[in-house]
């Protein structure tokens, strides 16, 4: 990702997506912007300040645009990307914001860190997503078949400093839940 990036607005932010061949050399690449995501990337958004896929599904991308202006000020998105393996063209997207949370709050920077979990909550369903904010909170993201919000849980009781912020989570390869939300 690269979250300064210029097409179309200031520090709006792009990734670039690299293909190469099986031997290693450069195959090809393609630019997502916000010129591919018209009404969506606006000045200082910075997307593509984490980019990450889904296990299960490696044409789907995960980006997080940490400074999107959703219903407030800097409090972040994440963007699902279904990309086209042969010719790399966006196929679709799905969007995730204080729209569909209504609990983020201003500089919140939701998206700052994301990782795929597979299917945490045993509904069947691979595309659960662990999502940061820098102000020590946590959201453990369900999703529809079709990359909507179905469901999510807001985690923020740490054990841990407070004066530093938090930019990066990552649960272990072996963990898994063992039972569903609510039960």
């Amino acid at each position: 990702g690269q979250v300064h990036a210029n097409y179309g607005f200031d520090n709006a932010g792009a990734i670039f997506i690299i293909c190469l061949n099986i031997n290693g050399t450069f195959k090809d690449e393609k630019l997502i912007s916000q010129v591919e995501l018209p009404n969506q990337l606006y000045i200082g958004d910075e997307f593509g300040i984490e980019v990450t896929r889904f296990n299960m599904k490696q044409n789907v991308l995960i980006v997080g645009s940490r400074r999107d202006d959703d219903d407030g000020n800097d409090r972040g998105a994440i963007y699902i990307l279904d990309i086209e393996p042969i010719t790399l063209e966006l196929n679709a997207f799905k969007k995730i914001s204080n729209i569909q949370l209504k609990s983020l709050k201003n500089d919140d920077l939701f998206g700052t860190h994301i990782d795929s979990i597979d299917d945490f909550n045993n509904d069947g369903i691979y595309y659960d997503l662990l999502v940061s904010t820098i102000n020590r909170k946590v959201y453990l993201l369900f999703l529809n078949h079709d990359y909507t919000l179905k469901e999510y849980q807001l985690i923020t009781a740490f054990d841990i400093d407070n004066t530093f912020p938090l930019y990066s989570i990552q649960l272990p390869t072996k963990v898994t839940s063992t039972s569903k939300f609510g039960d």
